[in-house]
């Protein structure tokens, strides 16, 4: 199995230990949310897509050990430090009354709306673990993941959610609902804002609220659906097309993603974008589709994977194999 290893053994003697310069941190922050992806759409497609594929995966592995159908060890190695503690499997996380049995899909939603500005939305949602306990402080965070002792999952590094922002939007909305409690929060370059009140508007009830490490109040109202995660944006309207094809030149590899375009009139469409897979080796994918008629570069988890991410074209003439 392919496990994430994300640093390096020291070199020589201690020395002097590195940090980020107080006065510099916004602009470390700016960095690695907003500047570092220099095709900003089609990364921060591939970045929420990935993550709601691993949620969904995650679900499937949980739902097996959980079962006795699998062990631990089948799925997950055990490793201690700061950077692999919160990637251990913690079966106490799970509660298979609320995890969706039926739905393995990530479902993408564009949506058209009258204005100007970041008026239309894209959205992207997973029916997979949702989030909660210390994960609900642990991804405002930057670098923070559980993804790092298991081969399962595309990610590892802890940036990708917040990948969003670098479209140029103040925010983004994530709400998830996680074991029956309903959390929703705007995250902003330097802040978050959780946004269920302290009372609810409908019942006039209190809302009941979880406790973060640093004290701070997070209120969540009840839900009775299973567990779900959703990201949204802004998109100004000129962008249109190149969400719509970014999906497609990013996704055409995955077989679990359903992409919705629901017009300014009201009228919704499912637009198809998958590639149909005619032949898998362990180093070559061969596909029916026609777009850019030239070779692809897959991202894959595992030799013989037929679902990956699609990192563009091969230009054979950059290569100097023409």
């Amino acid at each position: 199995m392919s496990i994430k290893t994300i640093d390096k053994p020291m070199q020589g003697s201690a020395g002097i230990a590195k940090k980020i310069n107080k006065g510099a941190e916004k602009m470390v922050f700016d960095i690695l949310q907003s500047t570092q992806y220099s095709m900003p759409i089609q990364s921060t497609i591939r970045e929420l897509v990935t993550n709601a594929c691993d949620s969904q995966r995650e679900k499937e592995v949980a739902l097996e050990i959980i079962t006795g159908k699998k062990q631990v060890q089948d799925y997950y190695i055990e490793r201690h430090g700061a950077q692999y503690e919160d990637s251990n499997f913690d079966i106490s996380y799970y509660n298979a009354a609320h995890l969706q049995h039926g739905k393995n899909h990530v479902d993408l939603l564009y949506t058209e709306n009258e204005g100007v500005g970041y008026c239309d939305t894209f959205s992207v949602t997973d029916y997979g673990v949702g989030i909660g306990g210390k994960r609900l402080e642990g991804i405002l965070e930057l670098g923070y993941s559980t993804k790092r002792n298991t081969s399962e999952n595309f990610g590892a590094f802890g940036l990708g959610a917040k990948a969003a922002l670098s479209t140029g939007v103040d925010f983004y909305t994530i709400e998830t609902i996680y074991n029956g409690m309903r959390f929703k929060c705007n995250c902003y370059n330097y802040k978050t804002d959780f946004i269920i009140p302290a009372f609810n508007v409908k019942t006039g009830m209190q809302n009941k609220f979880i406790t973060f490490s640093d004290g701070t109040k997070v209120y969540y109202e009840h839900s009775n659906e299973v567990n779900q995660t959703t990201v949204s944006f802004g998109v100004k309207k000129h962008n249109r097309s190149k969400f719509r094809d970014a999906v497609e030149e990013q996704l055409l590899y995955f077989n679990n993603v359903e992409f919705t375009i629901k017009y300014e009139d009201g009228e919704s469409r499912n637009v198809p974008f998958k590639a149909e897979v005619l032949h898998n080796s362990e180093n070559l994918i061969v596909a029916d589709s026609y777009y850019f008629s030239k070779p692809h570069i897959v991202l894959v988890k595992d030799k013989n994977a037929s679902t990956g991410i699609n990192y563009g074209y091969i230009d054979f003439k950059e290569l100097e194999m023409q």
